[in-house]
């Protein structure tokens, strides 16, 4: 769920004017891609998870990206040294592990801050966390968060971060997020376009990817917006039902689907809440 973390840390950069907008290319921040091709990649590109760059899982062990990108002791050299780039993903949807890191580079470069730094700056400090909290680093010679897994809470303030995006930005009364960053970062069009989810995780799911959140309709045909991470680590906030609802766990507990199993709770939740007139 770091990865929803970033997008929130993202919109607050181009709040504060650290980032002027997400059509930028990346070359802007990272000048090592300068006159790369790599460097042409926009902002937008890598929040969307629909950039050229190469993400290979099939390579044998510690070779493959997946891995790489989970324990490599320097995510930054890692990020700035691969620049392969291939036409085969045509503008789709395509996981990929390097938009987060390069992402928290851009973070660390426009900003000032290292990335853990300016997250309890522009929001924990501000949403009356009860605990601390951490985020995993890479090594402690490179000192670079793990963008795209590594953070830690207590589950309480994880919800207090998912109220914050359930009330449009808002935590008791004081606006943390821009409302228009946060409708514009977690909801997708739908119905979606399915060949840009084609031989992903998420085709034939109904469930769409914006600015690293998942959306998915409810049955109140609104939509409910999903901060989701490994082993099915969710963080569900559904607005049309003004409810959060979060599950943890060391693996998916032998659940197939964990979002439509939510939807199928807060039905339940409700329907004892609000039980339904006797005739």
């Amino acid at each position: 769920m770091a990865k929803s973390v970033v997008s929130l840390l993202i919109g607050k950069a181009i709040e504060n004017g650290n980032i002027k907008n997400i059509a930028e290319p990346i070359s802007n921040y990272i000048l090592e891609f300068a006159n790369k091709k790599i460097g042409q990649t926009t902002i937008e590109d890598l929040l969307l998870m629909r950039s050229e760059i190469v993400y290979d899982e099939s390579k044998f062990l510690w070779f493959g990206d997946d891995t790489l990108t989970y324990w490599y002791d320097d995510l930054r050299e890692l990020a700035l040294s691969h620049t392969d780039l291939t036409d085969k993903y045509n503008g789709r949807f395509h996981y990929n592990n390097y938009h987060p890191l390069l992402l928290g580079l851009i973070l660390e470069r426009s900003t000032g801050q290292s990335v853990s730094e300016f997250f309890e700056r522009e929001i924990w400090s501000k949403i009356g966390a009860e605990y601390d909290a951490s985020w995993s680093l890479d090594s402690k010679k490179s000192g670079f968060e793990k963008m795209e897994s590594g953070i830690n809470f207590h589950a309480v303030d994880f919800l207090k971060i998912g109220s914050m995006v359930l009330h449009n930005g808002y935590f008791n009364g004081t606006q943390i997020i821009d409302n228009q960053w946060l409708e514009n970062s977690t909801l997708c069009g739908f119905p979606l376009n399915t060949a840009e989810y084609e031989s992903s995780f998420l085709s034939g799911k109904n469930i769409g990817y914006k600015y690293m959140w998942y959306s998915t309709p409810s049955a109140q045909s609104e939509y409910d917006v999903i901060a989701w991470g490994k082993s099915d680590q969710i963080l569900y906030i559904s607005p049309a039902n003004d409810i959060v609802i979060l599950r943890t766990g060391k693996s998916d507990g032998g659940v197939s689907n964990w979002v439509e199993k939510i939807k199928e709770i807060i039905k339940l939740v409700l329907s004892s809440v609000y039980p339904s007139s006797a005739t």
